[in-house]
């Protein structure tokens, strides 16, 4: 089972970090590798079922998460659809001297060898680039 964990110092406050990251719309505006993103619906006020399609060197990929958000602290993901046997992680955003502490945690198992190790080289990349693209919009 492939794990990421990094935590990350963005200049925001935990409030605007959660904003962001829990607007799964915006995702394919701003990603250059998420051809599709948005909220399927809201099975509560403080769940949603979400989707990405991510592409990445001819590959492509749609994931369905179940986010559970505790506004403004965390939002856990859990897989409900996709090309995986497992995905499971948390955004947890707290407030430091300098604006916001982000944690990121995943723990994912694609049902492909292939599709597995082409995940792994490109996640920190992409969550990198979330995090710098989202940092750069509330800075």
């Amino acid at each position: 089972m492939g794990r990421f964990h990094k935590i990350y110092s963005a200049k925001c406050t935990p409030e605007e970090a959660f904003l962001l990251i829990n607007d799964t719309e915006c995702y394919a505006q701003i990603l250059p590798y998420c051809h599709q993103s948005g909220t399927i619906s809201h099975e509560s006020p403080t769940s949603k079922l979400a989707y990405l399609v991510l592409g990445h060197g001819g590959m492509s990929v749609k994931l369905v998460t179940r986010n559970e958000y505790h506004a403004p602290k965390s939002i856990q993901v859990q897989l409900v659809e996709g090309p995986m046997e497992a995905l499971n992680g948390s955004w947890c955003f707290e407030s430091s001297l300098d604006g916001c502490l982000i944690t990121v945690e995943f723990q994912y198992q694609f049902t492909n060898w292939l599709m597995q190790k082409a995940f792994e080289s490109v996640f920190s990349k992409m969550v990198d680039d979330v995090l710098s693209r989202f940092s750069s919009i509330v800075e």
